[in-house]
């Protein structure tokens, strides 16, 4: 596995958000893999097997129920970004792999892991030990996690990049069932696409918020019981689950305006339970803490505390715009990361304990391993891994930007994280 040549990145700007960028690292067009006509029940997957000869490839290893290491973005529905896996202490890379343009982050299911692109309308399967298994066309690319069932099933929406002006480009992304072989199931056809990650839950329903601001629910047949316009102008937060079912997923207010955003609480029948308005825009997903906590952070950086009822317990101004997620330490703390560069440790009454300067923008969201150490991929540094304490354990330049992805672990204390360079990379003990 060899090191892919330099490539032109491209950056698109998302308006509706004063004025200031919200930067998808793009690459440069043509995929290289089969363009898949959307449509429920379609009838070719377009997939390419990992010879590249368009023939299957070895299907990796059936999900097994509790032992998928990564399933969903941020590890689980309440979207901690936690997790019980102790990281490298002195990383060395055990491989890394070419996949494709601008990589989205990962899902790690037994031995494989999935990957969106950004760049191209990809969805992608590597084995854990670096090997290519399959890529599958789809409609539109791919800028969120992909979520893993228990059976093997991944769940995948796609997002017109370009934009409905760009020549030949529609509005239209859709949202995908795909087996564990590169198999289309279904797919549900959804206006404007999803920016956003879905949430499977125990029962298979799966939450899909729309970037029209829609919250649609769908069976593991891809049927819609509901679905509910959540209000605002945009909606680029993923689904998070409290302990209850509530759905909690964060809205953007108005084109031009990043003070108006809000965000909503819709229980599992389809129902709205409340709606705190006017925090600012939320483009970032919310977390649900161990008491039922809601954490959710604007994009002019103001973390908020909400009780389960929709009551504002505190806020925390960052001092500094964001479009990172909150994750939550073992202790309550909140971890997020700053287009300054900056990592912030909030406590969970809403004190600052401490901050990191990374040296270059960090947009993805941090991971918390067993021990508290805290993992982030920043745009110009590689990875950086912090102790609890807020010092630094390591930091891991290795040449390629990590724009929007997040790192994942593995059971086994392995870090993988996608590039905005189409590189997947491992690092381990």
């Amino acid at each position: 596995m060899t090191r892919r040549g330099s490539r032109t990145d491209r950056e698109r700007t998302t308006g509706g958000i004063l004025g200031l960028a919200l930067v998808v690292a793009l690459a440069a067009t043509g995929s290289g893999c089969y363009r898949w006509g959307g449509g429920r029940q379609a009838e070719a997957s377009g997939r390419a097997g990992g010879d590249g000869t368009g023939a299957p490839g070895p299907a990796p290893q059936a999900e097994v129920p509790g032992e998928a290491g990564w399933p969903l973005l941020k590890h689980d529905l309440a979207r901690t970004s936690r997790c019980a896996t102790l990281g490298p202490v002195k990383p060395v890379e055990q491989w890394h792999l070419a996949v494709g343009q601008a990589l989205a982050p990962l899902a790690l299911g037994v031995g494989v892991l999935y990957v969106g692109d950004a760049g191209a309308p990809c969805l992608y399967a590597v084995s854990t030990g670096g090997k290519r298994w399959w890529t599958l066309g789809l409609d539109q690319p791919v800028c969120a996690t992909p979520a893993l069932g228990p059976d093997g099933t991944v769940y995948v929406a796609t997002w017109p990049v370009k934009g409905p002006s760009a020549p030949g480009a529609t509005d239209r992304g859709a949202v995908y069932a795909v087996g564990a072989s590169g198999d289309v199931r279904w797919s549900d056809p959804v206006s404007g696409g999803a920016y956003a990650s879905p949430a499977l839950t125990q029962n298979g329903t799966l939450y899909v918020a729309t970037f029209k601001g829609e919250l649609r629910a769908l069976t593991p047949a891809g049927e819609i019981p509901w679905s509910r316009q959540l209000g605002g102008f945009r909606c680029m937060s993923s689904p998070a689950l409290g302990h209850d079912g509530t759905v909690y997923v964060g809205v953007m207010g108005a084109a031009e305006d990043a003070t108006r955003g809000s965000l909503v609480a819709v229980r599992p029948s389809g129902d709205p339970s409340w709606r705190l308005e006017g925090i600012g825009d939320v483009v970032g997903t919310p977390a649900v803490g161990d008491d039922g906590t809601v954490y959710v952070v604007t994009y002019l950086g103001t973390v908020i505390a909400v009780s389960p009822a929709g009551g504002e317990l505190w806020r925390y101004d960052l001092g500094g715009a964001t479009t990172s997620s909150p994750a939550l330490g073992h202790k309550g703390q909140v971890h997020i990361g700053l287009e300054s560069g900056r990592l912030a440790c909030i406590r969970s009454d809403g004190s600052l304990r401490w901050t990191y300067d990374a040296g270059a923008a960090i947009r993805g969201c941090p991971v918390v391993d067993g021990q508290g150490t805290v993992y982030c991929g920043t745009a110009g540094q590689g990875v950086v891994a912090l102790r609890e304490d807020g010092s630094l354990l390591w930091s891991l330049p290795f040449g390629e930007v990590v724009a929007g992805a997040y790192p994942v672990l593995a059971r086994d204390g392995t870090l993988f994280i996608g590039t905005s360079e189409g590189t997947l990379y491992a690092f381990h003990d």
